[in-house]
């Protein structure tokens, strides 16, 4: 695929990737992690599932409301969020963990979006946390999502050319036989279920706001009031993905 996805309203608008110490971000389950993510990013903003990346629909099982498993009724991106007016800045995400036991890895990332900004008529820029912040949210800006995930049963198949360069989406399908099974995030802590599936959401979620990469006092200046364009920069993609199609 070609990066036209990143163009519209995200066209200012880039993903970068942290990790902790021993989590390879360009090799094994964090490059469909990092699809994954990202296209459900880019599907929400857009609202148009055509901008997921490739092999995006094959790996991603489809959505099972009636499942006992809550993390099975929302793999797939909300479609419903199309952002009207054109964002600005990063979105920075952080993998906290990856677990993996035998086939099935467990994947926890916090995401920061209070230096994602949308921009106004007259050329501003306003966080989009400030309306998260508005309703009084502990962490605006601040988020952890866990993605349950399936390897391919030959994992030497599935080795490639490391995921990093200067694109900020793949050219091909990065996906492989990876399947994502289950994803959940904040919005499902009231659901029944919850606590069984994901017990460490309340400390995973503190150490995401532990690990932010700005302090507080930054968060809050960057989700208060009117900025202008310098206060939310564009970084590049990183690690990004590489420039030439995989052979």
């Amino acid at each position: 695929m070609d990066d036209s996805a990143w163009d519209g309203v995200v066209a200012e608008l880039r993903v970068t990737w942290g990790g902790e110490p021993g989590v390879n971000l360009v090799e094994g389950p964090a490059v469909p992690l990092r699809a994954y993510v990202e296209s459900t990013l880019l599907a929400g903003f857009t609202g148009s599932i055509e901008d997921v990346y490739a092999g995006f629909q094959g790996a991603v099982l489809p959505n099972e409301p009636s499942s006992p498993s809550i993390s099975a009724w929302d793999r797939w991106p909300n479609l419903n969020t199309r952002q009207q007016a054109p964002l600005l800045g990063s979105y920075k995400s952080h993998i906290l963990r990856v677990a993996e036991n035998g086939e099935d890895t467990t994947a926890l990332v916090c995401g920061y979006d209070y230096a994602v900004a949308e921009r106004t008529p007259e050329g501003d820029a306003i966080s989009v946390s400030q309306s998260a912040a508005d309703r009084g949210l502990a962490f605006p800006g601040i988020g952890v999502i866990r993605v349950n995930m399936k390897a391919p049963t030959d994992r030497g198949a599935a080795a490639s050319t490391p995921q990093e360069g200067p694109r900020p989406a793949p050219a091909s399908n990065v996906f492989g036989e990876w399947k994502i099974t289950g994803f959940l995030n904040s919005f499902a802590v009231a659901l029944p279920g919850f606590a069984d599936e994901w017990p460490t959401y309340d400390a995973d979620m503190a150490e995401c706001v532990q690990k932010a990469p700005d302090d507080e006092a930054r968060r809050t200046f960057l989700i208060t009031g009117r900025h202008p364009r310098s206060d939310f920069p564009t970084q590049p993609a990183s690690p990004g993905w590489p420039a030439e199609i995989d052979s």
